[in-house]
């Protein structure tokens, strides 16, 4: 058995803190309420700051954190946790004699689940974003890559096993158990390759390690913003320390308590909504390449042909790292992520939009490259079935959620990142650690949550599913299409960011054009 650490930043650091249950026991020394946290500068942190590698930016700063395998466990077998944190900076160096405001430590995650803060910052470091000004000066950025991925013991699993072709939408028994045969030693290739861990990767455990970083950091209370998954991390972590919080920003809501059937359906329905969006896009636009054509058409004529026969993919090298032919639910599930983005960056006409349309003429063409998957390993799989419930025992279960999706989001299909879970993670012989449930969140902090209209990735039900669990939360609506709001610019990015410096929350009620 191969049990992988990270040591790629020099030396760990250990934090033997007790973080099960809801209970947090901290030395009385760090056990500050909000509103008793000594100013940043008088708080040095136990975190071992190191230079990150020399091709990093080199005024980035990276460091590991020992934590437990098992929150259950605090003295047993640990792992290091990636960090890496940017410090807060003048951004106009033409006032020198400007004072910077520094506040604290804000953790950032992007969501996936499998999203990596670590690359998240490095982005912001190598090639700006949209992020204000305001957010650099006034706070470190701390990036840490959730357990399981990137450099924190991210996970290594068996890429040939992950390389079969089985059908996820299968129709009769002998798919179905084919199905399960390979999920099972699937997930077994990727315990036995990662260790221990592979068992505690629930959104629980993920949620004690940013309390754990926070406390040791020294800095104040919690400064968060979760997007897409990351709002479920956010959810969590307010459930469990509802006292240590200062700002929350929840962008793009993942509600973790529908059943399979109804989260299914959101899903589905919310990615047909953004479906049709883009092909009105595609067939309108005067900078589309498919401008005057029945996109809505094509795109079921694909799905057709990949039916009747999967489209080659001639980029794929045949090495297991990814796949050389794409089938009609590959393809479904692709268009999930070029309708999360329809603009890369502001000012940049179609962005993700465009590249859905290239993809769709390469298809029809006989090239499915454009909806090539990775046969990497599967932090999304592996987090999620140990936070969803997978129910399913047999064919004619999938057969029914399947004729649900064909009657009410036939566009769709088997699109959804919820039938990923609900089909991929059967078989899978390890216990759901983190079952979808109601939380009860109560907090004297503000909570801020916004969501967009025609996210194809996160319904507005699931946002406003999350309300009605928090008591003292907010709620911004953004009109605009596509997922996530802050990382896009515009009024959503500002308010956000206004919101985490001042920690006022916005008036209830508002609605944004991004």
């Amino acid at each position: 058995m191969v049990f992988q650490t990270v040591s790629t930043y020099g030396a760990s650091i250990s934090l033997l803190i007790s973080l099960s249950g809801t209970a947090f026991a901290v030395p009385a020394a760090t056990a500050h309420g909000i509103g008793q946290f000594p100013p940043a500068s008088s708080t040095p942190s136990s975190i071992d700051w190191k230079p990150c590698p020399p091709d990093w930016r080199r005024f980035l700063r990276c460091a590991n954190f020992s934590v437990p395998v098992d929150w259950e466990k605090p003295h047993g077998e640990h792992f290091n946790l990636g960090l890496v944190k940017m410090s807060a900076w003048k951004t106009d160096l033409t006032e020198p004699n400007r004072t910077l405001t520094r506040i604290g430590s804000l953790f950032l995650n992007y969501g996936g689940p499998g999203a990596s803060g670590i690359a998240a910052i490095r982005d912001f470091a190598d090639r700006g974003s949209n992020v204000p000004q305001s957010i650099f000066e006034s706070f470190d950025l701390i990036g840490l890559d959730p357990r399981g991925v990137g450099l924190s013991n991210g996970i290594s699993c068996n890429n040939k096993i992950h390389a079969e072709n089985v059908a996820y939408a299968p129709q009769n028994e002998e798919e179905f158990n084919k199905m399960v045969d390979k999920n099972r030693r699937y997930a077994e290739s990727c315990r036995e390759l990662t260790g221990p861990l592979f068992e505690h990767l629930d959104t629980i455990s993920v949620a004690k390690d940013f309390e754990a970083v926070r406390v040791a950091l020294n800095d104040g209370p919690m400064n968060f913003l979760g997007m897409s998954y990351g709002t479920m991390i956010g959810a969590q972590y307010a459930a469990l320390f509802p006292d240590n919080i200062r700002t929350l920003a929840l962008d793009s809501v993942l509600l973790h308590s529908p059943n399979e059937t109804m989260m299914l359906l959101d899903e589905a329905t919310s990615i047909g909504l953004a479906s049709k969006a883009y092909f009105e896009w595609a067939s309108t636009s005067e900078v589309s390449e498919l401008r005057g054509q029945d996109v809505e058409a094509m795109y079921n004529a694909v799905l057709a042909n990949a039916t009747e026969k999967p489209i080659p993919v001639p980029d794929c090298p045949d090495n297991n790292e990814c796949t050389t032919f794409v089938t009609a639910p590959n393809i479904a599930s692709s268009i999930r992520g070029y309708l999360g983005f329809p603009m890369l960056k502001p000012g940049q006409i179609g962005g993700s939009y465009a590249a859905l349309s290239r993809a769709f003429i390469n298809a029809t063409e006989g090239n499915g490259s454009g909806f090539i998957r990775s046969n990497g390993p599967d932090a999304f799989l592996a987090i999620g079935c140990l936070d969803w419930v997978h129910s399913a025992t047999s064919v004619s279960d999938l057969l029914a959620k399947q004729a649900l999706l064909k009657q009410y989001a036939p566009i769709s299909g088997t699109a959804p990142g919820m039938w990923d879970l609900q089909t991929k993670c059967i078989g899978w012989p390890y216990k759901v650690k983190n079952p979808p449930k109601k939380l009860h969140i109560k907090t004297d902090a503000t909570i801020l949550v916004t969501n967009g209209i025609n996210d194809a990735a996160t319904p507005m039900v699931w946002a406003q599913g999350l309300m009605e669990q928090l008591e003292n939360a907010v709620f911004v609506t953004r009109k605009a299409g596509g997922h996530i709001g802050f990382n896009k610019g515009g009024a959503t990015t500002e308010l956000i960011a206004d919101y985490l410096v001042s920690s006022i929350a916005p008036e209830a009620g508002i609605t944004l054009d991004n």
